[in-house]
């Protein structure tokens, strides 16, 4: 972190800003938070970054007290006004200030109309990894390597690996996950008109979320979606492409290799898992095949969740 701190280009002040909260992962200071924004304030010039360099501001800002959200959020809708989760962000802001209800309205139209979905989680983790690539590691030890397996969940791995590279693989993870608590409480298909404009916007930005690299995004989104398209025109896309979510959730638990564990860093996960899934030729599940979660079987069967108990 000293040698990036000393370069002082946009670049290396990013990948020091990823590098920050690795050093306190358990309890981050407000001083290292400080540290942080002025590293992420050096690096909005790093070519190719800017969205992710006002997204990391914008979230610091978000869950610490110790910077002002307000203009990280407009700058981070002025970089990536077509990105949703800009605009999600500031819902989820404006809900937890109880603001009116026509504003939370506002942010979900902006939401609704922008034309994808980035929760920065693969190019966070990807610049991570590229950071941590250049710390020199002492030698591997049988013990270091076994709790490294064990951090990375490969401990019961029979794939051959090298240790700089799980090391570098197993720490190289999103540190900064987006809230999403006000938009479902916004889109409960239950609650909302099929014919409203929020339900209208709300079938917008679940599409967006269902399209996106991360698990999260893409399950949240599709699950949601086929509620929204229960009894439609759309309905049986919707449940099939929940049962295509679950069968790549379900087997994603079982890939442990430490080379699937890079190419999640560097590809996201949706991608990833859909490449490995094309790679043992399985890349769709079989015909009739349900996953065990309850809810996600009654929502691909019926489009409807469970009687609750």
């Amino acid at each position: 972190m000293k040698t990036l701190a000393d370069r002082g280009d946009p670049h290396s002040q990013l990948q020091l800003a990823l590098l920050l909260p690795l050093s306190q992962p358990d309890s981050i200071s407000e001083q290292l938070l400080a540290a942080r924004q002025r590293a992420l304030g050096k690096a909005a010039a790093a070519p190719g970054q800017e969205g992710l360099v006002a997204w990391l501001q914008a979230m610091d800002c978000f869950e610490h007290d110790a910077c002002d959200l307000q203009p990280a959020l407009s700058r981070l809708q002025q970089v990536e006004p077509d990105n949703a989760m800009a605009w999600l962000l500031a819902l989820e802001d404006a809900a937890r200030s109880d603001a009116d209800p026509a504003q939370l309205d506002r942010y979900l139209r902006l939401a609704a109309r922008a034309d994808h979905y980035d929760d920065h989680l693969t190019d966070s983790s990807r610049e991570t990894l590229k950071a941590l690539e250049q710390v020199a590691m002492p030698p591997m030890t049988s013990e270091a390597e076994a709790a490294l397996r064990k951090v990375a969940r490969l401990d019961g791995s029979p794939h051959p690996h090298d240790g700089h590279g799980l090391i570098v693989a197993a720490l190289a993870m999103p540190m900064t996950f987006p809230p999403y608590r006000a938009t479902f409480e916004l889109c409960k298909p239950q609650s909302l008109r099929p014919e409203s404009a929020r339900a209208g916007d709300c079938r917008a930005v679940l599409t967006l979320m269902a399209d996106g690299d991360s698990l999260l995004a893409q399950a949240m989104g599709v699950s949601r979606m086929v509620q929204f398209a229960a009894g439609g025109r759309d309905d049986a896309y919707w449940r099939e492409r929940l049962r295509e979510s679950h069968w790549l959730r379900e087997n994603f638990a079982r890939f442990d290799s430490p080379a699937m564990l890079r190419a999640v860093r560097e590809l996201g996960e949706v991608p990833a898992a859909r490449a490995e899934l094309e790679r043992l030729g399985e890349s769709r599940p079989p015909p009739g095949w349900l996953p065990q979660s309850v809810n996600g079987r009654a929502l691909i069967t019926t489009g409807k969740l469970p009687p609750k108990p």
